[in-house]
């Protein structure tokens, strides 16, 4: 029930929201190891902190129980070899290297990479789910460091393994989120065709079929592809109907309102070229005092990096310069350069 209420809420953004799960938070924190009556007691209450962590967007504390999981499951080996524990043995190890790279614990993401690449080797019997996650390491870290082709290329090898799967509810969350990053990949490589086409499948889906978050940021992402562009007559007509879809569900936080008030203000008249420096270094200025009085609001940023998209027009270079500038030191070290090789290989072994 805590899993549902936090999916179908997606990030907790509203006060009310944010209040009801750190209210939860609190309860469920008072309870001590010695109540835990078996394996699955335990298992289930580090479970439910962290998806209300994760909710509340608190990686270091969703990480914590996540370390919590994966060690309850070593001391109880056994247990990976059955449903539901085979495979939220995986998910934990996934969840924990993209923890681990969200924080900067650098040093730790190639053991983690490596266990995973070693239980894909060895477990027969979930192999594809194996690979399925370790492809999915692959893609979030390519788009992570701003190494898109690459990211689409692991993206097409995951959709495939997803054809073969037994459809789950999980599964096409995971899809979902898997199209709107295509969509994010092919906006920074400038394929405005095929990031509408990632955007037009996740809307041709109703919104209680899709993670609420995805499909709504999905529309302001379609406006953001017709600002690259250069179509001003259908991103106006866009904003416009974003406006109406996301206030008619509560969907229209602050940062959304935000970005669509900026798009049809600075495009009403026409997109003005020669002046695109000086509003794209004002809006640097803005979201930086906005994300500063309105911290939460950053929850949208796991989506598509703002900052770097804003920072890629004032220096008139690409998202993966700015994203890929910022790991250089990451990967210009030997552990590094495994890892950039390791990430960036299409192979699913050593």
């Amino acid at each position: 029930l805590i899993q549902d209420r936090c999916r179908n809420m997606g990030l907790a953004r509203s006060p009310k929201d944010i209040v009801e799960l750190e209210n939860k938070v609190a309860e469920l924190e008072k309870k001590k190891k010695k109540e835990y009556s078996s394996f699955s007691a335990a298992f289930m209450h580090y479970q439910k902190l962290g998806i209300l962590y994760e909710a509340l967007n608190k990686p270091m504390k969703t990480l914590v129980y996540s370390k919590k999981k994966i060690e309850l499951l070593n001391a109880n080996i056994q247990m990976t070899e059955i449903l539901p524990y085979s495979t939220l043995f995986v998910a934990e190890l996934e969840k924990v290297f993209n923890l681990e790279f969200t924080l900067g614990f650098y040093d730790q993401l190639l053991d983690s990479f490596e266990t995973l690449q070693e239980l894909s080797s060895k477990n027969p019997g979930s192999r594809k789910l194996m690979q399925v996650s370790l492809f999915s390491l692959k893609f979030n870290s390519c788009m992570r460091t701003g190494k898109f082709e690459a990211a689409l290329k692991h993206a097409q090898k995951i959709r495939s393994f997803y054809e073969e799967m037994d459809f789950s509810e999980t599964l096409e969350i995971r899809r979902n989120k898997l199209i709107l990053e295509c969509a994010v990949a092919n906006l920074a490589l400038k394929n405005y065709q095929a990031a509408l086409k990632n955007v037009d499948e996740l809307l041709m889906g109703s919104a209680s079929d899709l993670s609420s978050d995805l499909y709504y940021f999905s529309q302001i992402l379609q406006v953001l592809v017709y600002f690259e562009k250069g179509d001003i007559e259908l991103l106006l007509y866009r904003t416009r109907a974003a406006y109406r879809t996301l206030y008619r569900h509560n969907k229209l936080h602050r940062i959304e309102k935000f970005l669509l008030d900026f798009l049809k203000k600075e495009n009403s008249d026409g997109w003005d070229k020669k002046a695109e420096t000086q509003v794209f270094t004002t809006l640097q200025t803005n979201l930086a005092q906005f994300f500063k009085s309105y911290p939460e609001e950053k929850k949208l940023l796991q989506y598509f990096d703002l900052n770097a998209w804003v920072e890629s027009k004032i220096a008139k270079c690409t998202m993966a310069d700015i994203i890929e500038a910022r790991h250089a030191k990451l990967f210009a070290s030997a552990g590094g350069k495994q890892l950039l090789k390791a990430i960036t290989s299409l192979d699913s072994g050593h």
